[in-house]
């Protein structure tokens, strides 16, 4: 057994070694005997990351094994992850736990800003008010830069909540180290980087699924509306907006936005360019042939020759296998312009064996 204090909790000399800690964060142990099969690290954009693994009660680990519980600590890679599923199963005199621990960060959604702000706010405004003064110890910082958003009411949300809305509002992207969160305008983030993957050279499995379903080409939208005081109806004419796509697809019109945070046009009109997907939703799914070390937001070049597809793409969700000789399974990004460019390729190569 190990005092806490007697273990510092900054990121690891060997980080490959997997620690855990009890709820109470009294001890922390190296965990020994798991299952290193069935480790894995998940992470999707603005969206989730966590780590999930078996473990088998042994002579070797029993003390470890007892500290794994609902809310206990798993640190991996110098990051803290929270065991927040636990599933344990006995086979005659084995037992064995299921573990899947979320990244801390998503811990935050247990504090709150009760108060609200209005008005045409940068990031950083929202940012100070959500998160300024904080008592988790929560910090962040901006790179790139971002236009502003009129914000009615913002606020009286939990701090989880509130920046899932700052990251939809300004089209920011998270990452995450510890408990500082910084955003990115969507061009800084991500690694350039030279790895490629290329069709029948490097991987056997390139897959591009295209979907219709929700492309729309028109969309309105709606502000504040003014009080009986001020003489009614709204701040501004509704805003209709039309994606130049619509020469392509025809005129597809989507649910209108309504918005009260809205009395600008232009700001509206920014909006309305923000929500619209006037392009067909396309997820890239590749397999590497072999292992690699990507993280999160790199920029790979894909090489598909069957469809004359060369492009820069970037990742935006992978599972890792880090303790096993196996490649990571990896998305990459459907942004607007990588879509545009994919689609425009497959639409030629149509078009060859069409005429062909």
């Amino acid at each position: 057994m190990t005092q806490s204090d007697s273990i510092p909790i900054p990121v690891l000399k060997n980080r490959d070694i997997v620690t855990v800690s009890d709820f109470a964060g009294q001890y922390r142990e190296i965990l020994v005997d798991f299952d290193m099969s069935s480790f894995t690290e998940e992470w999707q954009k603005n969206n989730s990351w966590q780590i999930s693994f078996t473990v088998t009660k042994t002579d070797r680990n029993v003390f470890t094994y007892e500290l794994i519980g609902e809310e206990s600590a798993v640190y991996y890679k110098g990051e803290k992850f929270i065991v927040t599923n636990l599933d344990r199963q006995a086979s005659g005199n084995q037992i064995t736990k299921s573990v899947t621990a979320t990244h801390q960060y998503f811990q935050i959604q247990h504090g709150r800003q009760y108060k609200t702000i209005s008005g045409d706010l940068t990031i950083e405004q929202c940012l100070n008010h959500l998160l300024g003064g904080n008592d988790r110890g929560i910090t962040f910082s901006i790179v790139g830069n971002f236009e502003k958003v009129e914000q009615e009411n913002f606020g009286d949300v939990n701090y989880l909540d509130g920046v899932k809305d700052i990251l939809e509002d300004y089209g920011a992207i998270l990452d995450v180290t510890g408990l500082h969160l910084t955003f990115y305008e969507p061009s800084q983030f991500g690694r350039k980087t030279n790895e490629y993957i290329r069709y029948k050279y490097n991987t056997d499995e390139i897959q591009f699924q295209a979907d219709t379903t929700t492309l729309k080409t028109q969309i309105r939208g709606y502000g504040k509306q003014k009080s009986e005081e001020e003489g009614g109806g709204y701040y501004f004419p509704p805003v209709t907006y039309t994606s130049p796509l619509a020469a392509d697809w025809g005129i597809r019109i989507a649910d209108p936005v309504k918005d009260e945070r809205y009395t600008n046009a232009s700001a509206m009109l920014t909006k309305l360019k923000q929500t619209l997907q006037d392009y067909p939703n396309i997820s890239g799914t590749v397999k590497p042939g072999k292992k690699m070390d990507v993280e999160k937001g790199d920029w790979l070049t894909i090489i598909y020759e069957p469809l004359n597809i060369n492009l820069q793409a970037q990742i935006v969700s992978y599972k890792k296998f880090p303790f096993l000789n196996q490649p990571p399974e990896i998305t990459v990004s459907n942004t607007k312009d990588d879509i545009i460019t994919i689609q425009a390729q497959l639409a030629r190569e149509i078009k060859k064996m069409k005429r062909g």
